[in-house]
């Protein structure tokens, strides 16, 4: 017989540091396997579930190599395994499921009663909806999905461990007694695409439990509510759990675990941090979300732009590569260090592909919280009833070049509008790793010729793109002029403007200039965009060197805003000579990249040329 239970109304609000119960001991100093189920009871003869076995290592990262596991069973006359893992129950009793391969082991108890009774039921939470004018007031109660639920006895011990599936149902057997509680524990199941746990300050994973009644015949569902104090941890494990489904639908490589550290009551707001320690990280790597308390603070549990923004940092330091100095920025800001605003850009851009993502398949848009009206592609960050968002798909005019973050989230939006989301991560994913040179859109863009390889319409549609922000990958009017023999003359007062954007390790751009002995001459790179860093020499005939300067300014600038910062000036890493001609002759002007570039610099960049006599 089947019986249906309902839980009682109470939730109560639990801290805990748990292990799965399926988690074998460590084989060795270094790495263990894990095996997880679906189920750790079955309650029918012939009902199956399926083990999971992989690899770790001691901080619980997945091993980038993994085994060929072969399974067994101690007791096949209770329960089976097949080739793949799948527990098939054969009568009543227990039996140690294991999976071996190249020396390792795990291994999980799996338990058959068929005189358990079935407990069904929903789990899910309240989500609080947002727009672009701030928190609407409206709420709704959403599934609970993929999380690891522990059925406890009397005495709080864990009998039995299964989850949720995609619509936050579960199903558990309880075997004996008549006390018993859930725990849904905001841990993703094993069976999902990345671990991700949302934990407090100190680790310790939130959990809501509530106790089963088993005089009731309803179904035993779970409903989490704003007012618990724990709806928000479950929001944030949905919306990590919808950004790893949606790297999941374009790569297979694994995930590394994700932990975030939740908690009310501090205004350091929400960041992700690549490495534990020192006063920011104190929990390890992950997304931190610190939340401001009272009806007008800045809760971004509920923000889930802000949080998919964290997790576009979190992708690119797990899966790509990412080397941003941090420190203080902003949307108008367009004079960033590239390395920020191309990190930064990809963090505006994230929000927009996974929400776009989602928005294109019915079954996954109610995960989405925010109006019908308002487009996947418009950012949102609320301040209690406030809000302030940008649209990353039409942000408007003013943002332009690559070190302005909004520029770049705009560029990576129009390119997967043009070649598809897929195209985007295979340059994340298989050439931006492999850079020698500090990331910036400058080697997205080398890593998208390098593995798309467009021509025709492909390229044209590209350099549209990046022309419309702004960034030109294309040839200057005056290209090939690399060489003295196929510069032009530019009259002493007369301005150029230049691109340095082909062959960028020894593109350069020569300009021939007449001088007339006794008079002082300027000449200088000026107008300097998408970060660029100029070198300046001028020489004569035979290549003897006149004059030569790298940067006459400095990066460093005062923002408003941030205080002390990088900042892309027209001028900030200009190249300036001023010189008496000794000879009248033809000297040259040879603009080019330094040997040793500015690590805060394009890799690419404009630029215009002044030759002026003092």
């Amino acid at each position: 017989m089947i019986i249906r239970l309902v839980l009682l109304v109470l939730i109560s609000s639990l801290l805990i540091a748990c292990q799965d119960e399926s988690k074998t001991t460590v084989k060795n100093e270094f790495f263990y396997v894990e095996v997880t189920a679906d189920q750790t009871l079955l309650w029918s003869v012939s009902a199956s579930t399926q083990l999971r076995a992989i690899v770790k290592d001691q901080d619980g990262i997945v091993a980038s190599s993994q085994p060929s596991f072969v399974w067994s069973t101690s007791n096949a006359g209770v329960a089976t395994v097949s080739a793949s893992g799948l527990v098939t129950a054969v009568s009543d009793g227990t039996a140690t499921i294991t999976a071996s391969g190249n020396g390792f082991a795990g291994e999980v108890s799996i338990g058959v009663n068929t005189s358990a009774v079935a407990v069904s039921g929903q789990v899910r939470y309240e989500d609080q909806y947002y727009s672009q004018s701030g928190i609407t007031g409206t709420t709704a109660y959403k599934p609970v999905r993929f999380a690891t639920i522990d059925l406890l006895d009397g005495a709080n011990n864990v009998v039995q461990t299964t989850t949720t599936d995609s619509s936050g149902n579960y199903s558990l057997g309880i075997s004996s007694g008549s006390s018993f509680s859930i725990r849904v524990i905001a841990k993703t199941a094993s069976s999902f695409n990345t671990n991700i746990e949302v934990t407090d300050m100190s680790g310790n994973l939130y959990a809501a439990t509530q106790t089963l009644n088993l005089s009731d015949l309803n179904t035993a569902n779970v409903d989490i509510s704003i007012a618990s104090g724990l709806a928000g941890a479950y929001n944030i494990m949905d919306v990590m759990s919808a950004a790893s489904e949606w790297v999941a639908s374009l790569t297979a490589t694994v995930q590394s675990p994700l932990r975030v550290s939740w908690a009310l009551g501090n205004a350091w707001g929400t960041y992700y941090c690549s490495a534990g320690g020192g006063s920011y990280c104190f929990n390890g790597s992950g997304i931190y979300v610190l939340s401001e308390t009272g009806l007008s603070g800045d809760h971004d549990e509920f923000d889930d732009d802000v949080l998919l923004h964290e997790y576009g940092h979190y992708i690119t330091h797990t899966l790509s590569a990412d080397n941003s100095p941090g420190g203080c920025h902003a949307f108008s800001s367009l004079d960033l260090d590239v390395r920020l605003a191309w990190s930064e850009g990809w963090g505006n851009y994230v929000p927009a592909a996974v929400k776009s993502w989602l928005r294109a398949d019915v079954t996954r848009s109610n995960i989405l919280s925010t109006p019908v009206t308002t487009a996947e592609s418009v950012y949102i960050d609320t301040y209690g009833t406030s809000a302030f968002s940008k649209d990353m798909a039409n942000p408007g005019g003013a943002y332009i070049h690559s070190t302005s973050e909004i520029a770049v989230a705009k560029m990576l939006w129009d390119v997967t509008q043009q070649f598809g989301a897929t195209n985007v991560w295979d340059v994340m994913e298989n050439y931006i790793p492999l850079s020698s040179i500090p990331v910036s859109f400058d080697v997205f863009y080398d890593g998208w010729i390098n593995r798309m390889s467009p021509a025709g319409a492909d390229l044209a549609a590209l350099e549209s793109i990046t022309a419309g922000r702004q960034v030109y990958f294309t040839l200057d009017a005056f290209e090939d002029d690399s060489v003295k023999n196929l510069s032009r003359s530019l009259a002493v007062g007369g301005t150029e403007n230049h691109y340095l954007y082909q062959n960028a390790s020894s593109d350069s751009d020569v300009v021939a200039f007449d001088v007339v002995a006794g008079n002082t001459y300027r000449v200088e790179t000026y107008n300097l965009m998408n970060g660029v860093d100029t070198y300046l020499k001028i020489v004569n005939g035979s290549d003897s060197l006149i004059a030569q300067n790298d940067n006459v300014n400095s990066l460093i600038g005062n923002d408003p805003v941030c205080g002390t910062r990088v900042m892309h000036t027209t001028t900030a890493l200009a190249s300036v000579v001023q010189f008496t001609a000794s000879t009248t002759e033809t000297l040259y002007a040879v603009v080019s990249a330094p040997a040793v570039q500015n690590v805060s610099a394009g890799r690419y960049g404009s630029y215009s040329l002044k030759i002026t006599q003092q």
